[in-house]
């Protein structure tokens, strides 16, 4: 590796989950998931990738059911069974601008700019720190 490469990679932003737990993202995903009570939503802001919509369609919710991508995705235990499988396979592609909301509606995480900002709610992020402690 290059000196300039060494210092570009010094230099990078790091993301929430490197910053703050120090794990990678999709090892922060897969403990998001498992975080939060059954009956979740998750909801992409952007397009979630066709893999995704495949992968996921037995959990995914639509008000237009013409529609390719989901309103919501309900998080359950077999999703996170079957996103723990895809990613310790290398196959789960992942949008990282996303919401997460409880089942009665309470605001769990936020995520933008490829996991740079996340907002969590204090129990899910106390969590999260206890699963990866």
């Amino acid at each position: 590796m290059s000196i300039l490469t060494r210092i570009k990679n010094a230099l990078k932003p790091k993301s929430y989950p490197v910053t703050e737990f120090g794990i990678q993202p999709l090892e922060f995903f897969i403990a998001l998931l498992r975080a939060c009570p059954p009956g979740t939503r998750l909801t992409f802001d952007n397009s979630e990738p066709e893999s995704f919509v495949h992968a996921f369609q037995r959990w995914s919710h639509r008000s237009d059911p013409k529609s390719f991508e989901a309103d919501y995705y309900t998080v359950d235990a077999g999703l996170i069974s079957l996103a723990e499988t895809l990613a310790g396979r290398g196959e789960l592609q992942l949008e990282c601008h996303f919401g997460i909301s409880s089942p009665d509606s309470r605001l769990l995480c936020a995520s933008w700019d490829d996991f740079m900002v996340v907002k969590l709610a204090d129990d899910i992020k106390q969590e999260i720190s206890r699963q990866v402690a």
